[in-house]
């Protein structure tokens, strides 16, 4: 585990998980308490490398409130990590809010909540593809949920949820929009 207790005047909370590009942190600024999530990925792997520098473009390109925002990026000739500061979405993955609302109220999504979150999916698929970037990863995994406060969070109203892609480390920057990709993912 790559840990930064302090990255600045951030401060680590807790650690939320890791992939085969890195890991992911959960960190609080010290002087507004604003909850960020930052992926630490070792620069180290050109593999690794490759993918952090192409997903850190793709990132600073999009600009949609369905789509997770990069804050800033740290990397610098004393750190052997790329750190990449997102915001944080605190109501977990799609499949989390989706368990949760089961057994919370013993029913699945109601078709006006599979409408409503379908069609954030889909506003952010076409602003990504309008920007001939195809995601390559896209599972509910990669699809997070937002709550812009506490009760609707607690009270699972996903009627309030913000969807919130993320993970545009296998993504692809297309020349044009008729351009294909021969690119093997594993």
């Amino acid at each position: 585990m790559n840990l930064y207790p302090f990255i600045g005047d951030l401060t680590c909370i807790k650690f939320l998980g890791s992939d085969s590009f890195g890991e992911l942190f959960l960190y609080k600024q010290n002087n507004s308490n604003i909850i960020y999530a930052v992926k630490i990925r070792n620069k180290s792997s050109p593999e690794i490398s490759k993918y952090s520098k192409s997903e850190i473009k793709i990132l600073k390109k999009l600009n949609h409130p369905n789509i997770v925002k990069l804050i800033k990026v740290i990397d610098n000739e004393s750190l052997k990590d790329i750190l990449l500061v997102m915001e944080y979405c605190n109501g977990g993955s799609l499949l989390e809010c989706l368990e949760n609302f089961k057994e919370k109220y013993n029913i699945p999504f109601t078709e006006e909540i599979v409408q409503f979150l379908t069609k954030q999916i889909v506003d952010a698929l076409i602003y990504i593809h309008d920007n001939n970037i195809i995601h390559r990863n896209l599972k509910s995994e990669k699809i997070m949920v937002h709550f812009d406060n506490n009760y609707d969070k607690e009270n699972l109203n996903m009627m309030k949820a913000r969807i919130k892609i993320i993970d545009f480390s296998l993504s692809k920057q297309l020349e044009s929009k008729n351009a294909l990709t021969s690119t093997i993912i594993n």
